[in-house]
This record gives structure tokens, sequence and C-alpha cells, in this order.
């Protein structure tokens, strides 16, 4: 049975908190006790390691939203004071969960939650700061917002490439009966073909409540199932989406981009990173912005264009911005300087804001992207096309 000689390891321990940079240490916690408010930062993290604690961290999870946190310094302690509670709170962490904390610089922390299968928790890659969003008490980032001044429903995100639609199937007014007490019902079975004849959508049977002013009501729920049964024939289109071929990337390759991200953004002001994740480069093609840097540098308007330019190339690329109650984000546009730029998932884009838009003077917003990717070569991503549907 080997063994390790004791000069050995006080060797190795000496060259792990000297040698390796800051960035590369981690350290976990067990929620136990009382967790929930406050959280101590192992001692011999705080006294070993180079990372610089100051007053306040960052803590960034696996959605990639931010959450400000203050560090509480004791006679014996160090610890995550003021804001951690909310963390708690949003990523549902219970007794008993496993969460590593990775230092990133800067007084930053990149947090991963185990729970007690041992199993990293799905929800905390759709983890929205709660703080930071409006008119919502869903902490998911796939939650679909209801925008009830519009009658319309908006998409958060990308959760898949079906959505269920309840049409309405024409009733005739018979006036002859006591059609005043009628109920109208969705079709049990009713189907809604492409042209190509593949793809159905079948709707469940749907109660609808008795309409009290008949000659009235049945006019306007009539025109109602039509403008729902044509919006979702209308709407079937053939979508693209990207397909990387790009090698299988490493743990070390993504924390080495991550690190050049934030080293990068040290020098300058106004500055973003955001790490591309499936839905901002392979299919859907919205970019989420973080809430707090969008409402303090971008403009709050419904609709918007930026530019954004990568430094060193010529062209530029006119993006859509598109606010909801609860956060900002980067849709028409996006996919072009996403294939233009072959931006591939665990890239990382550091957005330098050059320029604030001002309508009034026709300015636009202008970004220079940074990009540091994972892997040094390009490999050109594939566009493939299939069925989606939305509303």
């Amino acid at each position: 049975m080997t063994h390790i000689c004791e000069t050995c390891k006080a060797l190795e321990e000496d060259k792990y908190w000297n040698e390796i940079p800051p960035r590369k240490h981690r350290f976990f916690k067990l929620t136990i006790g009382n967790f929930e408010q406050q959280l101590r930062i192992p001692r011999k993290f705080v006294e070993c390691s180079k990372a610089d604690l100051s007053s306040s961290c960052t803590l960034r999870g696996q959605s990639g939203n931010i959450w400000k946190v203050q560090i509480q310094k004791t006679e014996k302690d160090v610890l995550f004071a003021d804001g951690w509670g909310n963390f708690v709170t949003d990523h549902g962490i219970k007794y008993g969960c496993f969460l590593v904390f990775s230092y990133v610089g800067d007084s930053s922390f990149e947090v991963s939650v185990f729970d007690a299968t041992g199993c990293e928790v799905e929800g905390s890659h759709f983890t929205r700061n709660t703080n930071m969003s409006l008119n919502t008490t869903c902490r998911s980032l796939l939650h679909v917002e209801n925008d009830e001044s519009k009658g319309d429903r908006t998409l958060q995100a990308d959760i898949d490439d079906s959505v269920e639609v309840i049409a309405v199937e024409d009733e005739e007014h018979d006036s002859d009966s006591s059609s005043q007490e009628n109920n109208f019902r969705g079709s049990k079975s009713s189907k809604c073909k492409d042209a190509d004849n593949r793809t159905e959508i079948v709707h469940e049977e749907e109660d609808l409540e008795s309409l009290s002013d008949s000659s009235h009501n049945v006019k306007r729920f009539h025109n109602l199932s039509l403008n729902v049964r044509n919006r979702a024939c209308q709407v079937r289109q053939p979508q693209k989406y990207y397909k990387s071929n790009r090698r299988k990337v490493t743990e070390q390759e993504k924390q080495g981009a991550l690190s050049k991200a934030i080293s990068h953004m040290s020098k300058r002001r106004h500055m973003i990173e955001i790490v591309m994740k499936c839905t901002h480069v392979y299919r859907g093609f919205h970019l989420t912005i973080p809430k707090e840097w969008a409402v303090k540098h971008l403009l709050q308007k419904s609709d918007h264009d930026v530019i954004l330019r990568v430094p060193g190339v010529e062209e530029s690329w006119t993006v859509g911005c598109r606010w909801t109650p609860s956060q900002c984000q980067f849709r028409p546009g996006w996919s072009t300087f996403v294939f233009e730029n072959n931006l591939e998932e665990h890239d990382v884009c550091v957005f330098e804001l050059l320029q604030k838009g001002d309508l009034s003077n026709k300015k636009y917003s202008v970004f220079d992207v940074h990009i540091f990717r994972v892997v040094k070569e390009v490999v050109p991503l594939t566009v493939l096309r299939g069925i989606k549907y939305s509303v």
C-alpha cells in the first residue's frame, strides 16, 4: 500500500496555496445547522488562500445570474451574511445539500449545488435572482410570464420545440333553443396540419364558462376561435438551429476561458461577461442580460436595437434588445451574430459598452464584444432546420 511522506505532504500544501492561482482554489460546504441566513467560509481557505475577500462578494449560480452577498468578519470566522439568504431561497437549498464554491477572482465565487442524491440540482442551471425580477414569484428562468395588458404570452425561455394550443370548435347559434345556457367546449380531437401534412396539434377538451349574452358572445367567441386556430396553423414554420462540430472540451478549458474574460474585465468599466449556453448559441437564440446591469446601462425601452462589433473585424451587427417585466434579452439578429462569429457553448463574451443609446438623437447603444473561446481552433457550425411551434 502506497503512502505519502510528511515532507512531500507539506510541500504539496505549500505549492497548492502559494503557486497554484487562487482562481483554481475551491471549497465545499454541507448545509447543516443554521445555514439559511449565514454560512461560514472554511478557516483554512481564509487563512491560506490569496483570494481577495473584501467586505462584499459576488456569488454566480450555474444559471449565470449573480447574487451580491456581504462578507462578515468576526474574531474567529468569516461568513457569507447579508444576501446569503436570498441565494439560498432562490436556489431552493435545503438541509443536507452539498455546495461547491470555486473562486473566480475579484471576490467572486461560482457555486454548484448538489442534493442528497449526490447529483447536481437541475434547477440550479435555471435559477433567477428574484430580487432583480419583477412581477413573478417563480424562481425559474423557464417560467412563462402572462402579460395581461397585452393579452398575449411572452415566452421567457426556449423550453422545448412544442406548445399546446387550445382551439375552439365553431358553434352555430340556434335562436330557437335555450342557447343562453349552453357551454361552449373546445374540440377534443381537433387537428391542424401543415402544408406537408406531417405535423398535427391535438387539443384536449376544454370547458369554457357559460356565456350570458349569446347573441353578442357567440359572435365574439366565434371570432376568437378562428383567430386561435389561424394562429396555430400560421406560426408553424421551420426554425433554424445550429449543431456544434467542435471537439469535446475539458473543465480546465472552460475555466481558462472564464479566467481570461474576468482578467480582461478588471481593466475596463461598463463591461459584463456572459458564459454562452445552449439556448444562446445552438437553439432558441435569446441572450439574457443580467437585470441589474441592464437597468443601469441600457435603454429601458420595450423594443430597440443595439450595435455589436468585434475588435479586429470590420463588420458590425444590429441586434434587437427586448424588455419583459422581468428581464432584458438580445433576440432578433442575435442568431446571425452567433453564426458569423462561430460562438459555441462555454465560450465567454465580454460586452463592453462604448456608447449608450439615445433614441431622441437616433443613436444606438454600441458594444465591443470580446470573445474568449474555450477552444481556439474554430470549427464552423452546421445550420439545421426543424419544425418548431410557438405562440
